[in-house]
């Protein structure tokens, strides 16, 4: 038995059967739109949860995906209080099945003390989590990036990292746990940084799984920041080790396009018949740290001179990639009135959700504008409503109603890849009510501004044919003004969207769309 990802962690586990699983031309592209580091993937019978480093000061949140690709936030399932012992650096958090509970481990520092690793328990993946140990393993020093590996006998183990700050470079040790979960006074030496690539003071970020008997530990070296950060791996024979580093490291590394990958974990595909690397990347190299979530294939092979099979990432890619086998994709392009109560997830995602400023009511998808943006260096732009385009040519329409009185506050339909690359057509406020076309290509943005002398109910149209996008609004449905055609942006694995935000200010109003329709030649 191959062990992977936590309590479930199974070579090809149980199928989980799924409607509308992925066909041919269904892809999807990384970087994926998560802004997270340090990302943990909890594998269980019907979803994926995705746990990371996100606000690091107030505490943790967390995804669910039912195919890998599209992920639903559900807010913070641990939050920091006055009465917290964690305070600050709320870091890579990973969670485990045991005895019919959910346990959530992760790194914390509290007001008198540095990083430590603490332990909270919920009835679900969802949470709300409550602290039961703070700290969980305390050596007497700075510890971050734990991991909880359940072998075939049942037997429990805790890897964790000595961090450079107190003990001079990074060291990853194991201890075992108790059947009350309880870390072992003792502990053994696994890694330290010891090969060239890996300069001399990270190894961090321990990932172990089991395959074919033998024990194979994921971690990063260099510094997480820069675009040299990267995955080896080791193996054993026993979970306490002794580990040895493989000569094909680094086996996930920089490469055009991708920058940073590291601090993974291992789960598979929804049909279990692939593997899937689920790690980080930076988001702007040498701008600032954010990092964001990316999955790729991985598979083992037959060493050449004997030995452990090969571990080997096919990654980290930036191109289309296939869907996860057994996979559900949502539903491509599919015209929504707005007429229910609750979103239908079988058909949106949400980028960046935060449910408590929009709502669905009478008919319309009402929108509160929020301070943020995805232009260039941001991405703290809220509730961006993705689906599906569909594939080949099409045309989306939408009907929204906002009354933009503060500069860049917005309403959009959009074609969207990712937040570093889509085309918009918004009404918008700059010094006085405008139309604007926007085209972002790799976080640069190009703005075109129209007068608008249509009012604040305005119907958004965007066409495309072939790789051209033509834009246009109108009054009335009937009559069209086109602001700009044949705009070529790269873009691929397309959504359609629909959002609005008021970038630099803290003013809001509140955009309400109608619907949203496509047509096909």
């Amino acid at each position: 038995m191959r062990m992977i990802n936590g309590i479930s962690r199974w070579w090809l586990g149980f199928v989980l059967l799924l409607a509308g699983v992925a066909q041919a031309g269904d892809t999807y592209q990384n970087p994926l739109d998560v802004i997270i580091a340090d990302p943990f993937v909890l594998r269980t019978k019907d979803a994926y949860y995705l746990y990371g480093t996100t606000v690091a000061s107030f505490g943790l949140q967390v995804f669910s995906s039912t195919n890998l690709i599209d992920w639903r936030g559900h807010g913070f399932v641990l939050h920091r209080t006055g009465n917290s012992w964690a305070q600050n650096r709320y870091w890579a958090p990973e969670c485990f099945e045991y005895r019919g509970k959910y346990y959530l481990h992760y790194t914390a520092s509290s007001l008198k003390s540095t990083m430590r690793i603490c332990l909270a328990v919920a009835d679900t993946p969802l949470g709300p989590f409550t602290d039961v140990k703070t700290p969980w393993l305390d050596p007497g020093q700075a510890v971050i990036d734990s991991d909880v590996f359940r072998d075939t006998d049942g037997k429990l183990y805790l890897y964790y990292v000595l961090d450079c700050s107190e003990n001079g470079y990074s060291e990853i040790r194991v201890c075992a746990l108790g059947d009350d979960l309880t870390p072992a006074k003792k502990s053994a030496f696994c890694l330290k940084p010891s090969q060239k690539w890996e300069g001399k003071t990270w190894n961090e970020g321990p990932f172990v799984m089991k395959h074919n008997g033998t024990y194979y530990m994921t971690y990063s070296a260099n510094v997480y920041a820069e675009p040299s950060y990267g995955l080896g791996y080791a193996t054993a024979v026993s979970p306490m080790g002794p580990w040895t580093k493989s000569e094909t490291n680094p086996i996930l590394q920089k490469r055009p396009g991708v920058a940073g990958p590291g601090h993974n974990a291992v789960t598979t595909s929804p049909d279990g018949k692939e593997l899937f690397v689920v790690y980080h990347t930076l988001q702007n190299p040498g701008f600032n740290t954010a990092r964001q979530l990316a999955v790729d294939r991985m598979h083992f092979e037959k060493a050449p001179r004997g030995g452990p099979d090969r571990m080997v990432m096919d990654g980290p890619t930036a191109t289309p990639q296939p869907f996860p086998s057994g996979a559900a994709l949502e539903i491509r392009g599919k015209s929504d009135e707005f007429s229910g109560t609750e979103l239908n997830r079988k058909v949106w995602t949400v980028f960046n959700e935060d449910a408590q400023t929009y709502a669905l009511k009478a008919g319309h998808l009402l929108i509160r504008t929020m301070d943020g943006d995805v232009a260039e260096k941001r991405d703290d732009a809220e509730n961006i409503f993705l689906q599906y385009a569909p594939l080949g040519d099409f045309t989306a329409t939408t009907h929204v109603t906002i009354d933009p009185r503060m500069n860049y506050q917005n309403a959009f339909l959009c074609v969207w890849q990712d937040h570093d690359n889509f085309v918009k057509l918004a009404t918008v406020y700059s010094d006085k009510p405008r139309l604007e076309v926007a085209i972002e290509s790799a976080a640069k943005y190009d703005s075109h501004l129209f007068d608008n002398t249509l009012g604040t109910d305005v119907y958004l149209r965007i066409t495309k044919r072939s790789d051209r996008y033509s834009f246009a609004a109108s009054r009335d449905n009937i009559h069209w003004m086109t602001m700009m055609a044949d705009v070529q942006p790269a873009l691929t694995d397309l959504r359609v969207g629909i959002g609005a935000a008021s970038p630099g200010t803290n003013r809001s109003t509140t955009a309400s769309f109608d619907f949203i329709h496509f047509t096909t030649p």
